[in-house]
């Protein structure tokens, strides 16, 4: 079966969103600083096991004065990555207001995929350690691959983890289309493009964190020019914030 998956990545500014999306979808870094004007959009087809999708990428600013128009991307979403930038402590902080706002919009039932972006520049440049991105986790119930909501960390520019991001997406939805847990749009066919291989892929870290990779799980790929958790601290999805 073909499917559509709807995928926005939301964020501070300059945390490296449109790289991840570039990265992913054409295998190209920007070589020079690109700030996102409102939404931009991209898309990939992926074959996995017995069904195709076809990710819909948003890319959104992380401006507050955009807010308005990235909200109305987030209602329909299947997917959400929340990413924030391992060297910027403010970023990470922020990471809460993301999530409490894109669940008061979509709903407790949207896929969230945290990401640390920017690993790269080595751990003397970090300001945001593992041990502060485990208790984080652990307060808001935050699973490694085993509920709605995961994390990872990666680097655009080093083409490092980017595909293992997008593969572990796929593969929890395809889990869900199977036990019927999940509604996604349904698309005829698909146009034929030329099919590149990826599986996933070892986080190249010297510290690498709870598994973020699974291994040997080869999916065929065509571009296309482009919670459970219940948690004891549960976020506060009462109102709606902005994020500053």
């Amino acid at each position: 079966m073909n499917y559509i998956i709807k995928a926005a990545l939301v964020g501070d500014y300059s945390v490296g969103k449109t790289c991840i999306v570039s990265r992913f979808a054409k295998d190209i870094f920007p070589m020079y600083d690109i700030s996102t004007l409102g939404v931009d959009f991209d898309c990939k087809i992926i074959d996995f096991k017995e069904n195709n999708y076809k990710i819909q990428i948003w890319d959104t600013a992380g401006q507050e004065k955009f807010q308005s128009i990235v909200k109305s991307y987030i209602r329909d979403l299947n997917v959400c990555i929340v990413v924030f930038d391992v060297n910027q402590y403010k970023t990470f902080i922020n990471l809460k207001k993301w999530l409490e706002y894109i669940i008061c919009i979509a709903g407790d039932d949207i896929i969230l995929q945290i990401v640390g972006n920017k690993i790269d520049l080595g751990e003397n440049l970090r300001e945001v350690p593992r041990e502060l991105i485990d208790e984080f986790c652990k307060e808001h119930n935050i699973e490694y691959k085993e509920h709605n909501i995961e994390y990872m960390e990666c680097s655009a520019k080093d083409d490092n983890n980017i595909d293992n991001i997008f593969l572990n997406i796929i593969e929890r939805i395809d889990n869900l289309v199977k036990e019927d847990k999940i509604n996604l749009k349904r698309y005829g066919s698909f146009n034929e493009v030329i099919p590149q291989k990826i599986k996933y892929s070892k986080l190249n870290t010297k510290s690498n964190s709870k598994s973020n990779t699974k291994s040997n799980s080869k999916l065929n790929t065509k571009s296309n020019t482009k919670s459970n958790t219940k948690s004891n601290s549960k976020l506060n999805t009462s109102t709606c914030c902005i994020i500053a």
